[in-house]
Parts: C-alpha cells; sequence; structure tokens
C-alpha cells in the first residue's frame, strides 16, 4: 500500500485460524490491529497476544456493520487496512438444501463483504489511501457438488473485489482478492505423515496478505493464489486469443487469459500482468489481464 505506512487494521470474521495468523504477523509489523467477529469470547487470547481490541459484529447485518465502524472511529480510529475474513457453508445435496441456509451462506460469504468494504470505502476515501482485502477459496473459481451455496457466495465475493479493484484503485485504495485454494492447516486438522505438503499453513499465507498490502501503487495485485503444492490448475478453461505465459520449468507456454498456474511453494502469489502494472512475488506462471497485451518476454527470468 502505497501514500504512507498503514496504521491499524480490521479483521472480520476473526477465528483462531488464518485470521489469527494475519493478527500476528500485522502486529508483528507494528499495525494496530481489531478483531470482529460474531462473538467474542473466543477471541481474548488472541487479543492478549496480539494486543488487539474485539468488537461484537455480524457481518451481514447492515446496522451493525454501521455501528462496527462508527465504534472503531470514536475509538481507534478508522482502519487504514480492512481484510474481509468472513464466510458461513451450507452443505448437501442440491434439491434438499434449506433456502434459510442457503440465504445465511451468501449473506456472510458476499453480503457481509460489500458491507464492510462499503463504510472503509467511505472513509478510506477521504484520504485517498487504503487497503481492502477479501479472502477466498477454490470456490471463488470452481463449485463443488453439494457445495452450491458456498460457490455463489464465494463467486459473489470475488466478483465484488474485481469491480472495487477498478473503482477504488485510480482512487488510491487497494482492493485486492486472495484465493486460499486448499486446506488449512490448524490444531485440529494436522499435516498428513504421508502428505506434507497437502494443507497450507496459515502464517505463510498471512505473509502472502502482508506482502499484498505493502505493494508499491505501480504494482498493485487485484488477486493472488495460495494453494498447496500438487494440486490442480484452477481454471483450466483456455479463453480465445493470442496470450503467453511464461513461468518456470516452461518458458515460452502458451496459456489462456484466464490460466491461473499453480504455486510452487505454499502461499507464494502468481503474478498477473496488469494495464497499470506487475504485482510482486515469486510464482510459477504470469497472468495475462490486458488484451492489449499479445506476448510478453520471460518476466521471471530476463529473457
Amino acid at each position: 500500500m502505497s501514500g504512507g505506512e498503514p496504521e491499524s487494521a480490521l479483521i472480520v470474521g476473526a477465528g483462531a485460524g488464518l485470521s489469527a495468523s494475519l493478527a500476528r504477523a500485522l502486529a508483528r509489523d507494528d499495525v494496530r490491529v481489531v478483531l470482529a467477529a460474531r462473538t467474542t469470547g473466543d477471541l481474548e487470547a488472541l487479543t492478549l497476544e496480539t494486543g488487539a481490541r474485539a468488537f461484537a459484529c455480524d457481518a451481514a447485518v447492515p446496522a451493525q456493520v454501521e455501528r462496527l465502524f462508527a465504534e472503531l472511529e470514536a475509538t481507534v480510529g478508522a482502519p487504514d487496512i480492512v481484510i474481509y475474513n468472513a464466510s458461513f457453508r451450507a452443505r448437501g445435496a442440491f434439491i434438499e438444501l434449506d433456502p434459510a441456509a442457503v440465504e445465511r451462506s451468501i449473506a456472510v460469504s458476499a453480503f457481509g463483504g460489500f458491507l464492510v468494504a462499503q463504510q472503509a470505502a467511505r472513509r478510506m476515501l477521504r484520504q485517498r489511501h487504503g487497503a481492502i482485502l477479501f479472502t477466498g477459496a477454490s470456490a471463488s473459481m470452481k463449485g463443488f457438488a453439494q457445495s452450491a451455496p458456498f460457490a455463489m457466495g464465494k463467486f459473489a465475493l470475488r466478483g465484488l473485489a474485481q469491480s472495487l479493484a477498478r473503482e477504488l484503485g485510480p482512487q488510491g485504495i487497494h482492493v485486492a482478492h486472495m484465493v486460499i485454494d486448499g486446506g488449512i492447516r490448524s490444531a485440529r486438522r494436522a499435516v498428513p505423515p504421508d502428505a506434507p505438503d497437502s494443507l497450507l499453513d496459515p502464517d505463510a499465507i498471512a505473509a502472502a496478505y502482508l506482502q499484498v498490502i505493502r505493494q508499491p501503487r505501480s504494482a498493485w495485485s487485484s488477486e493472488i493464489e495460495a494453494a498447496a503444492l500438487g494440486g490442480e490448475i484452477l481454471n483450466p478453461a483456455r479463453p480465445a486469443g493470442p496470450f503467453y505465459c511464461r513461468g518456470r520449468g516452461n518458458p515460452g507456454a502458451r496459456c489462456g487469459r484466464n490460466i491461473m498456474g499453480r504455486i510452487g511453494a505454499a502461499a507464494r502469489p502468481c503474478l498477473r500482468v496488469r494495464p497499470y502494472g506487475i504485482s510482486t512475488g515469486a510464482c510459477n506462471s504470469v497472468l495475462i489481464d490486458d488484451p492489449g497485451i499479445e506476448r510478453i518476454g520471460s518476466i521471471l527470468h530476463g529473457g
């Protein structure tokens, strides 16, 4: 994020997993952290560890989100960084899904992102400065069987992020969508001994978020993918168009405009080439995101 170092961060949908790693990473970077969750009882240890403050808020309720930001302004100040990490899953066979549960899933996974981003943007636009990051998932790119509500919400959240990046970026607000493509290891989800790279390290993911937050404005990323080793390409459909990629171990490889290659190590962001710049970070492939670019040399290897 350009225009000065951020001073405070709000993490919405806080808990013991990725959001806890985000809170620790931001606190180590001298950022004041605020946590928001429907209930805050489980956040006491994290607040003591990071010096964060915790606020109760249901992100899918407009009045509660509005009150949250009003309370922040009155106490710790409006946040420079906002990370939307909330989601809700409703699983099951499509014809048996409970409409109320589906409505809740979309409300938390997508509508809440809209509410939080709107309140954040209203304040950030005054300073023409800030960063809004949305946590996506594999379901942001592809829908899985018996998981339609989650895919609906995550697809919508990705669309929101793309629209805001184009609208708010020129006004000084960095908006990015973070695709977390795979399971995240935790105390309840240990790494299998025979598959040490099958789960993502939450601290490594948090480091990728921080890298995006610290990007200079001339090279902002609008989306990165963090994935465990050995997975499939997220979006194998290749649209028409003479777009070219070049990546490690595959120099000069042709790829579709919307191909997003796998990452060679957990939580290392892919590069997305856009009309206004190129993001930073090690990556196995380059995504061309400008129809005016027909060919690109080796960005990674200087060719």
